[in-house]
């Protein structure tokens, strides 16, 4: 009965010890894309809030924090959504300088013909030349469900995601916020995780929120050019 009380005893300690000691390491996420790509939706869902039809564009830098362990680290994972208009796209970028992760959010509503795909193209260079040397960059194809199955061929769209995300290369992920269950979502969070576990995160966070564009967005110093990502994959 002693030995028996004398290991739960070891193990409290050991437990209390872990947390104690549990590094904080603070995590930047950032959506980006057009505007009504569904970038908020994606960002409302990874925070538990639900799903609206009728969400309201967005001319701000807004954030919220989520707390995950993995272990002998805390992640405090700062989720932050951008404007997707196309004259905050500098200073969405100037934003994005010291992410660890970024997410190109791509309507599967919006064919993906030539001009899409340039226009993907060139948001992942400009995006890699800023953010951090092992950032990670994934390409999401939004509202992969049956609304309109009517207006375009969903399934033709999101194999051009993926050709897309071939080309880059990045890894991909296809979601649909619309519904309460998606894997996608939780493939996303998923994703983030895992990789922290491999990546030399900060033990600060950054203190923008809720800032309004076009006003005077400090631009963190830009970080050695990194080299492209190694081949491309769906988040499975």
């Amino acid at each position: 009965m002693k030995f028996k009380r004398l290991c739960a005893f070891l193990l409290l300690v050991f437990i209390t010890c872990s947390s104690v000691f549990a590094e904080n390491k603070f995590v930047k996420v950032a959506f980006i894309g057009n505007y009504q790509s569904g970038k908020t939706c994606i960002w409302k869902r990874l925070l538990d809030e639900g799903f609206s039809e009728y969400e309201r564009r967005s001319d701000t830098l807004s954030c919220r924090t989520i707390v995950r362990s993995t272990g002998d680290d805390v992640l405090c994972i700062s989720l932050w959504d951008t404007a997707g208009s196309e004259k905050y796209y500098d200073e969405v970028m100037d934003f994005i300088r010291d992410a660890n992760f970024v997410f190109i959010v791509h309507d599967l509503y919006e064919k993906l013909n030539g001009e899409v795909k340039v226009y993907l193209s060139r948001i992942y260079r400009d995006v890699r030349e800023r953010m951090t040397p092992d950032g990670k960059i994934v390409l999401v194809g939004s509202k992969y469900d049956l609304r309109h199955r009517d207006i375009t061929n969903v399934a033709e769209q999101a194999k051009l995601v993926e050709e897309v995300a071939g080309h880059i290369p990045c890894p991909f992920v296809l979601t649909s916020a619309k519904e309460d269950d998606d894997p996608g979502i939780a493939k996303i969070l998923e994703y983030i995780v895992e990789q922290c576990k491999e990546m030399k995160l900060p033990n600060h966070s950054s203190s923008l929120i809720n800032k309004k564009f076009n006003s005077d967005i400090p631009a963190p110093a830009p970080n050695p050019k990194s080299s492209e990502e190694s081949g491309f994959c769906v988040i499975a």
